[in-house]
C-alpha cells in the first residue's frame, strides 16, 4: 500500500523507474475516447427527442463512461515501465463507476431544454472530476515493486485542463445543436465529442506525466493481493472496447431507423398546408415545417429559436396552455396578420413533466374574409337600397308588400308601416287598381307577362290621391323557393315638365333657325364638316340644302383665307380663345366669291373626339365692295388707276424703312411729260386723258413687280425703284422709259402723237433719308434735266449724272465693240524661275476703241461684269486664245501653256464645261496646254457646284489655277479638296518687296502652295530684287514687266522665235 500520495523531500527521485509509450496504442486510446464521446452525444441527440429520459440517459452514460474507462486502460497498456506491473481487478473494475456517473450528469445537462452557462460549467466540472476519480482509481489498481507518487502541480493542472476542456466541449455541443438542429445535427456531435475525447485524453496523459514510479522496497507485512496480469487486462479492455463499438453501431442503427421515421413525419408535415411548430418547455421554437415558414414569411432557420408567442398577435395567449384549440391572429414578418385555428398539445415524460409542445396552425383567412365580405355586402346593399333615389318595393306572389325603401316612401308619401302587409294596388290609380290582382294571377298561371323584365311608363297614386307619371320596371326572383317580385320606381314628374318645356323651346328654336336672316351652321371643329345648316346659309353660298350635306367649310373658303381660318380654329381647339370673328371670302356656286362676316363660338358636345362650333355668317359683299371703292378712290388715281400721292407717300416711307433696315439702295424717279400741253390744246382733254392712260401702261411694263409708279397729277409721275445695286441701275430704267415714251402714241383722234419725257433721279441714302427730302431732290433733278434740253435724265448730283451718263455711253460702245470685233488678246510671258525660259503666257483682253485707242481692262471689264457682257467676252477670249495657240503649234513653235481668266459671273452662270469642251474641239488646241484661272471669291461663291465643275474640267486634262491668291477669302480645307494645279501670288504682295513685310506673306504663300502640291506663279515682278527673293524662296514661275509687258500675238511670237533660235 502507498504511504503517501504526493512527492515530498524524503522521496528519492533518482530511484524512478524509466518509462516509455507505444505511440500507435496511444493514438488508439485517444480515438476510443473520441468515438465513445461522439456515440454518446449522437445517441442522446437522436433518442432524447423521441424516447423517455429513463431510456436514453443510462445507455448514454454507460457508453461514455465505459469509453473513458477503456481509454484509460488502453493508455496504460501503451505505458511501459522498467519493472513488472500488474493490476488489481476489483479496483480496476470499480473505477468505471465514477466515469459512468459523471457522464450521466454531463449528458443530462446538454439534453436539458433549458441550458445556462452555470449548468454547462457545472456539467464540465463534474465530468472532469468523474474522469479524475476514474483515472486515479485505475492508477491505484497498479501493482509493482515500488511506490507511486504524484507531482502536485501537474496533478492539479490535469484536473483543471480536464474541467476546462469538458466545459468547452459541452458548450460547443449545445451551441452547435442550436445552430445545426435542422440541417446537420451530426456536426454538433462530432465537434463536441471530439473536444470531450480530447479532454479525457488530455487529463489521462497529463496525470500520467504527474506520476512518479519509485524503486522502493516496501517493508513490513505484505498482503496477499490477487493481481491481474497485463494480458488479462488487455482482454478485459478489448472486450469493453468491442462492446463500446458494438453499442455505438447499434445505436447508430437505431438512430437511422428513428431518422427514417422522422423523415417520413417531416415529409408529411412538408406537404401539408397547415403550419406545424415544436417548442421546448420555455416556448422557444425548436422545429417548424415549410408551411409555417411560408405562413409567417420567415425562413425556417430564422424561425427556429424565436419565442413561440411572438407569432401570436391576438390577446388570447392565456387560453393557449396545455391541450387547446383556439382561434388566434398570427403576426407575419411584414406586420400583417393572418387569422388561424390553432391546435396545441403538450408532451410529457414518465414523470409527468412537460418535455416539449407542438402546435398545428390552420389558415382560416378565406373563411374569415368570406364572413366579413358577406356582412359588408349585406350592409352595402342595405345602404344602397336606402340611399338610391329610385323607389324599390318587393311583393309576394299574392301582391302583398313585404319591403319598401325610403325613396318609395317619399315618392308615394306613405310611411312603410302603412304599406307593408297591404296589397300593392293601393299605390295604383284606376284602372290598374282593380285589375292588378287579375294581371298577377294570370302571370302566375300562364307565365305570360307584359311588364315582367321590362320597363314602361305608368301612373302612380300618392297618399293624397294625386296621380303622377312614373317609370316602373318589374323583375321576378326566388328566395328559399318563394316567388317574389321587385319593382324599381322612378318619379318622372319633373322630367315630363322639362321635356315638354324643351319640346316647346326646340320648336321655337327651329323656327328662329330656319327663318333667321343670318346663315347658321354647326361645324366639326377638326374636319370642318357641316352637320346642320339653315336655309339662309345655303342661300348665301349659292347651294341647295341637299348640296350642303356633302360640303365642308374649307372646301368653299377662298384659298387666300384658308390659313387664317385654320390658325384661328387651332387656337379655338387648343382652348386659347373662346371664339373669334373674322371677315373672309366664300366661293359662290356661280364661280364668284362673296365676302362674309363670320362669328365662331364653341358648342358643348359629349363626343370629345369631334368637337363642334357654331358658325354664323352675314353676307357683306356689297359693303366690302363699297369699302374697296372708297379705298380705291382714296389711294388711286381715277383716270390711270395708278397709286396717287397719298399712297405714294405711305409706300415711300415704308420703302425707306426697309432699305435702312437691310442696308439697300433705292431710287425715286420724278417724271414730267414734254409737249403734253400741246396734245391737250390740239386734241382736247379727252385725248389728253387717253394719252395719260397709255403713258401709265408703258411705264408699268418697264418696271419689276416690286417697283411702283404713281401719278401726282397733271402730267407728273413718280417711279419708286427698290433694292438697286448700282446708281446707274436707275439711269438704265430712266433711259428705257424715256425711249418708250418717245415712240408715237395711237389715240382715238390721231395715230401719230409724239411726246417726250424728262426724269429727275434722287437716291437713298445718298440724296436723302425721308420721303419729303427725296421727293424734293428728285424734283430739283427734274428741272436740271429740263434745263439740259429735255428728253433726258439727271441725278440730283451733277457729277453723278455725268458719271452715269458716261458709264452708260461706255456700255453701249462696248456692246458695239463686241459686234465690230474691236477686242484684242494680248499675251504676257510666264517664265520658268530656274531656266529663265518662257513656258507659258497669260491671255489678257484689250479694247481697241476707235475714239480712245487701246483701252485697258479696268475701264470696261467692271461694266461687262455688271451687264452680263462678260459672258460673251469671256467665251470670245477663250476661243481666240485657243485658236492662236493652235496656230503657233502649227507654225512649229514649241508647246507652251496658255492661261485664260474665267470671271466669277461666267463660272457661276454659264455652262463652263460644255463651252470649254466645244472650244477645244473646234480649235484643236490641246487641253493639257490650257490653264483656266479663277479667283478665290469666284470659287467660294459657287461652292455647291464648284467641285463638280472643276472635276469635269480636270478630267479633260485642263489645268486649273487660283488667280490673285491672298486678296480674297477662302477655306484652305476646301482649296485642298479642289483639283487645282497652280497658285498665283497677287502682285500686291510682290510690288513692295524688299521694302515692307510682304516678303513674309509671299514666302508663306509659296510654302503653303508647295505643301498643297501646287505650282506657284508670282505675277507683277518688275525688279531684280523681287526676282532674287522669289528664286530664293522656291517660287516656280514668274511673269511681269521685268520680262515683258503684255504683247499682241505677233510681237509675242517674235519672243518665242528668238527663244527658239537663241
Amino acid at each position: 500500500m502507498f504511504n503517501n500520495f504526493f512527492l515530498d523531500s524524503s522521496d528519492d527521485i533518482h530511484q524512478v523507474y524509466s518509462n516509455s509509450y507505444d505511440i500507435p496504442v496511444v493514438i488508439i486510446s485517444v480515438l476510443i475516447a473520441i468515438f465513445a464521446s461522439v456515440c454518446a452525444f449522437e445517441m442522446v441527440e437522436r433518442l432524447s427527442r423521441y424516447t423517455q429520459r429513463s431510456f436514453w440517459l443510462p445507455i448514454g452514460a454507460v457508453i461514455l463512461g465505459s469509453g473513458v474507462w477503456a481509454m484509460h486502460f488502453i493508455g496504460m497498456l501503451a505505458f511501459h515501465l522498467s519493472c513488472a506491473m500488474t493490476y488489481d481487478p476489483w479496483i480496476s473494475g470499480l473505477s468505471m463507476l465514477p466515469a459512468i456517473a459523471a457522464a450521466a450528469i454531463a449528458l443530462d445537462v446538454i439534453a436539458s431544454a433549458t441550458v445556462s452557462l452555470r449548468k454547462l460549467v457545472f456539467g464540465g466540472i463534474v465530468m472532469a472530476v468523474g474522469i479524475g476519480i476514474m483515472h486515479f482509481s485505475g492508477m491505484a489498481s497498479i501493482r509493482l515493486d515500488g511506490v507511486l507518487r504524484y507531482d502536485p502541480l501537474l496533478f492539479i493542472f490535469s484536473l483543471v485542463a480536464a474541467s476546462g476542456l469538458a466545459i468547452v466541449a459541452l458548450f460547443t455541443k449545445f451551441f452547435l445543436v442550436r445552430f445545426f438542429s435542422n440541417t446537420k445535427p451530426f456536426i454538433s456531435s462530432l465537434v463536441g465529442g471530439s473536444m470531450l475525447g480530447g479532454a479525457i485524453s488530455s487529463m489521462h496523459y497529463i496525470a500520467m506525466d504527474a506520476a512518479y514510479f519509485l524503486h522502493e522496497h516496501v517493508n513490513g507485512e505484505e498482503s496477499v493481493i490477487i493481481a491481474t496480469s497485463p494480458t488479462i487486462l488487455t482482454v478485459a479492455v478489448g472486450v469493453v472496447a468491442i462492446l463500446l463499438i458494438f453499442s455505438g453501431l447499434l445505436f447508430t442503427f437505431l438512430g437511422a431507423k428513428i431518422a427514417q421515421v422522422r423523415n417520413r413525419i417531416e415529409a408529411i408535415l412538408a406537404t401539408t398546408s397547415q403550419g406545424f411548430v415544436v417548442m421546448d418547455v420555455n416556448n422557444i421554437i425548436t422545429e417548424c415545417n415549410l408551411a409555417m415558414s411560408a405562413m409567417v414569411a420567415i425562413e425556417q432557420g430564422t424561425l427556429v429559436g424565436k419565442p413561440y408567442f411572438d407569432l401570436i398577435a391576438s390577446d388570447n395567449i392565456a387560453d393557449m396552455k396545455g391541450n387547446y384549440q383556439v382561434e388566434a391572429t398570427v403576426r407575419r414578418i411584414d406586420g400583417t396578420t393572418i387569422p388561424c385555428l390553432v391546435h396545441g398539445n403538450e408532451i410529457t415524460d414518465e414523470r409527468g413533466e412537460v418535455i416539449y409542445f407542438f402546435a398545428l396552425f390552420t389558415n382560416i383567412s378565406l373563411r374569415k374574409n368570406a364572413q366579413i365580405a358577406l356582412v359588408n355586402n349585406e350592409a352595402r346593399l342595405r345602404a344602397i337600397i336606402d340611399t338610391v333615389i329610385e323607389g324599390i318595393i318587393t311583393i309576394d306572389s299574392k301582391g302583398i308588400v313585404e319591403t319598401m325603401n325610403p325613396a318609395t316612401e317619399k315618392i308615394f308619401a306613405y310611411q312603410s308601416n302603412d304599406v307593408i302587409g297591404q296589397n300593392i294596388n293601393m299605390l295604383m290609380p284606376e284602372p290598374y287598381h282593380s285589375r292588378h290582382d287579375g294581371y298577377l294571377l294570370s302571370y302566375l298561371t300562364t307565365g305570360q307577362a307584359k311588364v315582367i323584365g321590362m320597363g314602361r311608363k305608368v301612373n302612380g297614386r300618392r297618399k293624397d290621391g294625386s296621380v303622377f307619371p312614373m317609370e316602373l320596371a318589374v323583375s321576378e326572383m326566388s328566395i328559399d323557393g318563394k316567388r317574389m317580385f321587385t319593382g324599381l320606381i322612378r318619379d318622372i314628374t319633373e322630367r315630363e315638365i322639362t321635356e315638354n318645356a324643351l319640346l316647346a323651346s326646340e320648336s321655337r328654336f327651329k323656327t328662329m333657325f330656319n327663318e333667321a336672316p343670318l346663315g347658321i351652321a354647326l361645324i366639326d371643329s377638326l374636319t370642318g364638316q357641316l352637320y346642320t345648316v339653315n336655309p339662309m346659309f345655303a342661300k348665301i353660298v349659292g347651294r341647295t340644302m341637299e348640296e350642303m350635306a356633302d360640303i365642308d367649310s374649307m372646301s368653299i373658303t377662298h384659298p387666300d383665307d384658308i390659313q387664317e381660318d385654320l390658325d384661328n380654329m387651332a387656337l379655338l381647339n387648343a382652348g386659347k380663345i373662346s371664339g373669334f370673328q373674322m371677315e373672309k371670302r366664300y366661293l359662290h356656286s356661280d364661280g364668284t366669291h362673296i365676302w362674309i362676316n363670320m362669328t365662331i363660338a364653341p358648342v358643348y358636345v359629349e363626343d370629345k373626339a369631334h368637337p363642334r362650333h357654331l358658325c354664323m355668317i352675314e353676307d357683306i359683299t356689297e359693303r366690302k365692295s363699297a369699302e374697296e371703292q372708297i379705298k380705291h378712290h382714296a389711294f388711286y388715281d381715277t383716270l390711270t388707276q395708278l397709286p396717287n400721292r397719298r399712297l405714294l407717300q405711305e409706300r415711300l416711307k415704308y420703302d425707306i424703312e426697309m432699305a435702312r433696315r437691310d442696308d439697300k439702295q433705292m431710287a425715286v424717279l420724278m417724271l414730267d411729260l414734254d409737249r403734253f400741253k400741246a396734245v391737250n390744246d390740239n386734241f382736247g382733254h379727252l385725248a389728253g386723258d387717253e394719252l395719260l392712260q397709255q403713258v401709265a401702261e408703258r411705264i408699268n411694263v418697264r418696271l419689276r413687280d416690286v417697283d411702283m409708279v404713281a401719278r401726282l397729277g397733271g402730267d407728273e409721275f413718280v417711279v419708286l425703284l427698290e433694292n438697286i445695286t448700282h446708281p446707274q441701275d436707275a439711269a438704265r430704267i430712266a433711259e428705257e422709259i424715256i425711249a418708250d415714251l418717245c415712240k408715237p402714241f395711237k389715240l382715238t383722234q390721231s395715230d401719230e402723237v409724239r411726246i417726250g419725257a424728262s426724269i429727275g433721279i434722287s437716291l437713298h441714302p445718298q440724296h436723302g433719308d425721308s420721303p419729303d427730302v427725296l421727293m424734293e431732290h428728285a424734283d430739283a433733278a427734274l428741272y436740271q434735266a429740263k434745263d439740259q434740253g429735255r428728253g433726258c435724265f439727271a441725278y440730283f448730283s451733277e457729277d453723278l449724272t455725268n458719271a452715269v451718263r458716261e458709264r452708260i455711253a461706255l456700255e453701249e460702245r462696248l456692246r458695239s465693240a463686241i459686234e465690230q470685233q474691236e477686242l484684242r488678246v494680248f499675251y504676257q510671258p510666264q517664265v520658268d524661275m530656274v531656266s529663265g525660259r518662257i513656258i507659258g503666257a497669260e491671255a489678257l483682253v484689250r479694247w481697241h476703241d476707235p475714239i480712245e485707242g487701246l483701252m485697258p481692262p479696268f475701264r470696261f471689264i467692271p461694266i461687262a461684269e455688271e451687264t452680263s457682257l462678260i459672258m460673251e467676252i469671256g467665251e470670245w477670249v477663250l476661243r481666240e486664245t485657243c485658236r492662236q495657240g493652235r496656230q503657233w503649234l502649227d507654225s512649229g513653235f514649241p508647246p507652251i501653256t496658255l492661261a485664260v481668266n474665267i470671271s466669277p459671273r461666267q463660272f457661276r452662270r454659264s455652262d463652263i464645261n460644255a463651252m470649254v469642251t466645244q472650244v477645244i474641239a473646234e480649235t484643236g488646241f490641246p487641253a493639257g496646254q490650257l490653264v483656266l484661272e479663277m479667283t478665290e471669291n469666284g470659287l467660294m461663291d459657287n461652292q455647291d457646284n464648284a467641285m463638280a465643275i472643276l472635276n469635269n474640267l480636270h478630267k479633260q486634262g485642263i489645268r486649273l489655277a487660283i488667280d490673285d491668291f491672298g486678296i480674297g477669302y477662302s477655306s484652305l480645307s476646301l482649296l485642298k479638296q479642289f483639283p487645282l494645279d497652280v497658285l498665283k501670288i497677287d502682285k500686291c504682295f510682290i510690288g513692295e518687296i524688299p521694302h515692307n513685310n510682304d516678303m513674309d506673306i509671299a514666302s508663306a504663300i509659296v510654302a503653303m502652295g508647295h505643301s498643297l502640291g501646287f505650282k506657284v506663279i508670282a505675277e507683277g515682278v518688275e525688279t531684280v530684287e523681287q526676282l532674287a527673293f522669289l528664286l530664293k524662296n522656291g517660287c516656280d514661275i514668274y511673269q511681269g514687266f521685268i520680262k515683258s509687258r503684255p504683247l499682241p500675238a505677233e510681237e509675242f511670237a517674235v519672243l518665242l522665235r528668238e527663244q527658239q533660235l537663241g
